[in-house]
């Protein structure tokens, strides 16, 4: 019996090893060609070329220069032996989705420039790799882009369909058939609508009354005085008129005369740049393949999406301006899916990847047991809609338009058949996300695990909002521990500045959320909340948390106890009559914990559900150095061994520590182990700027 495995042990040896053998390594290079062997000696130009051909265990190793295409793999590699693109040891490969503008330009008036482009649309412009700015009104750079103060205001007697402000009058356009970037109501989703009628000096402008998930800020749910006071402190402002064209770094493209208009920055002229458009959406593409690693490649324009893709790897990549859409898809009438950064499927990784400045989405992952580690994501989503985030765990694969179809206003017949439907195990891990116009990283996959992140300055153009977001159902079993959360400081409900934002939510209808050993800091708002049943909030360190107009009247944790609102306008689940009779609330070291947002609801503790808490206006005498983020216990603090012992919670000493750290243990960190580098984009500029 024994020769007998021994044979069969050797014999699959042997053909693993002629597996191996057979395998091939292709190599890529600017200065190669398709007609070519491949080799390092002889390589191919394109990096196509190689996938097309490139079978299980196959290398493809990408010399150092720009390729301008789609790279789409044609066969799955195995577990032993995955197919592999890579760039060459030490060499910089980056996807440019650009093409540049090689046409003679003309001086058009006051410092613009034109020329005629060779394409249909135009939808992103850049000048030596900055992108510039569609002309637009208010003016806004774009180091500014996250600042509501460049947008315009509405005022009374603004409602769904209509915009009233007095400053539009002045401008002296006419804005008929201009484009609108509406972040108004609720101000936690943001629409583009076109304005079908304005008059040249007037302060109203229409648009159809139509905005996808308006939910109750209509005459069907609320009166007139409210739905005025509502709709006169929103924001806004215009695009795609050419009169807008006035300031350096603008453009403006027209697409019946295919001209293209820009006012180059810093006196320069237009022979003086590289100026150049998207056109490629995707630099690297597979569908329904298994084993494709790709590693060491940047992407300047362009991203990645991987679909339906299983135990695929995506590590070692740069991504600047990966994805852009100059307006919100998901919310135009035929509601379909931005161009996005984007996993679906089962098991995969992404690894130390930095990606910045995308005007939509971040990453978003979908399916099961994917992995997001050892990344950087940041300046993502400059409109301030709750659909985009830097990072998203998403609940289902199978509900179209991302996650907002989870939470349709009013429900979808896709909605209804698979609200029973989500994800698992998905897991987000030392990864830092900062800049962002609404969350920054949202999770609506059950079991996930948000940990080690260092998240930071998010809801930087919208209200109601939280750094981590966790909703419904579908994120039921999740687990949100070891972070570093703070920076949220909007306006709240009432508009009043820096009274709003919150630190970690587990929102409508949440269920067996474990919220632990989180510091959490610098929030206007409530620093935690937890809505639903069965959550687990413990052993985290929040300070800081007040609003700039009541700092005695903001809320650390809040515990909802009051019965599951009934939201006619979304789908929902069976509504608890209360809600949290079962979680626990302990071993934290807070300012106060209440029932509501309100100060007047403070709970102490007592009894089996809210324990062990440590509570004190200002957290500064138990911590080592909380703004040198130094949060451990100073020796011989009085939260030493004063918690209470729970399944689950380590220490050492007599008892766990109040607090996300524990005396006598090594100091964890939070956020990526690496910094950005963007040396990589100088390979993009001309000879001169590079010096």
């Amino acid at each position: 019996m024994r020769k007998l495995v021994l044979q069969i042990t050797l014999s699959l040896q042997l053909i693993f090893m002629s597996s191996v053998l057979l395998a091939n390594n292709y190599y890529i290079s600017p200065k190669g060609n398709d007609n070519n062997e491949g080799t390092l000696e002889h390589p191919f130009a394109t990096i196509q070329k190689a996938a097309s051909m490139m079978k299980a265990g196959d290398v493809c190793y990408i010399r150092e220069g720009i390729y301008h295409e789609t790279v789409t793999p044609v066969n799955s590699g195995t577990k032993e032996m995955p197919i592999r693109f890579q760039a060459y040891k030490g060499e910089n490969v980056i996807m440019d989705g650009t093409k540049t503008i090689t046409a003679n330009w003309k001086p058009y008036k006051d410092g613009i420039y034109k020329t005629t482009v060779d394409a249909n649309k135009i939808e992103q412009l850049f000048a030596n790799t900055q992108m510039m700015t569609e002309a637009r009104w208010p003016n806004c750079p774009i180091e500014q882009i996250f600042q509501h103060s460049n947008w315009a205001s509405t005022q009374s007697g603004s409602e769904h369909g209509k915009l009233v402000c007095d400053a539009v009058a002045k401008t002296g356009i006419d804005w008929t058939g201009a484009m609108a970037y509406l972040n108004v109501a609720h101000q936690w989703w943001t629409w583009n609508r076109p304005i079908t009628k304005h008059t040249k000096g007037s302060n109203e402008l229409f648009y159809d009354a139509n905005l996808v998930g308006l939910c109750g800020y209509t005459a069907e749910f609320r009166d007139k005085k409210w739905l005025d006071e509502k709709w006169g402190d929103d924001f806004f402002y215009l695009f795609g008129k050419l009169e807008a064209l006035d300031v350096p770094a603008e453009w403006f493209f027209d697409e019946k005369s295919h001209e293209l208009y820009f006012f180059p920055p810093d006196n320069k002229k237009p022979k003086e740049l590289t100026i150049s458009f998207k056109t490629n959406n995707y630099g690297f593409y597979a569908k329904e393949k298994e084993f494709i690693e790709v590693d060491g490649i940047n992407f300047f324009a362009t991203t990645f999406l991987l679909e339906k893709c299983n135990y695929c790897k995506v590590t070692n990549c740069n991504l600047k301006y990966p994805t852009y859409s100059r307006t919100i898809t998901e919310y135009d009438a035929d509601r379909k899916e931005s161009v996005i950064t984007k996993i679906t499927g089962d098991h995969n990784t992404v690894d130390k990847i930095s990606l910045g400045y995308s005007n939509n989405m971040g990453l978003i992952v979908m399916g099961n047991d994917n992995k997001v580690n050892n990344s950087i994501i940041h300046d993502v989503n400059w409109s301030g809609t709750l659909i985009y985030p830097a990072l998203q765990l998403s609940g289902s694969p199978y509900l179209g338009v991302n996650w907002f179809n989870t939470i349709q206003y009013p429900p979808t017949p896709v909605t209804l058949e698979n609200n029973e439907v989500t994800s698992y195990g998905n897991i987000a891990s030392h990864n830092t996300l900062f800049n962002c116009g609404n969350a920054l990283l949202v999770y609506q996959a059950a079991n996930s695990i948000v940990e080690y992140n260092h998240v930071f300055d998010g809801g930087k153009a919208a209200k109601d909002v939280s750094l981590i977001y966790g909703c419904w159902p579908f994120s039921r079993g999740s687990e949100v521990r070891y972070n570093w959360v703070h920076g949220c400081v909007t306006d709240d409900w009432n508009g009043v500045k820096g009274d709003g934002g919150m630190g970690i939510r587990a929102d409508d209808q949440s269920r067996n959320n474990s919220i632990h050993h989180n510091v959490i800091w610098n929030i206007g708002g409530e620093g935690i909340v937890a809505k639903g049943e069965f959550n687990l909030i413990y052993n985290n360190t929040l300070f800081d948390i007040k609003g700039k107009s009541k700092p005695s009247k903001s809320i650390s944790i809040v515990l909802e106890k009051e019965p599951e609102p009934i939201k006619i306008w979304a789908a929902q689940w069976p509504q608890l009559q209360k809600q949290n009779q079962w979680s626990k609330v302990f071993n934290n070291l807070t300012q106060n914990i209440t029932t509501s947002g309100r100060i007047k609801d403070t709970i102490q503790d007592g009894g089996a559900n809210i324990f062990n808490n440590y509570r004190k206006e200002e957290q500064t005498v138990p911590l080592v150095d909380k703004y040198n983020l130094d949060f451990r216990p100073k020796e011989h603090s009085e939260i030493i061994d004063k918690g209470q012992k729970y399944q689950g919670i380590k220490f050492v000493g007599k008892a766990p520590d109040i607090g996300a750290y524990e005396y006598g243990e090594p100091k964890w960190t939070a956020g990526a182990k690496w910094e950005e580098n963007s040396d990589w984009l100088k390979m993009l500029l001309p000879i001169k700027e590079k010096k």
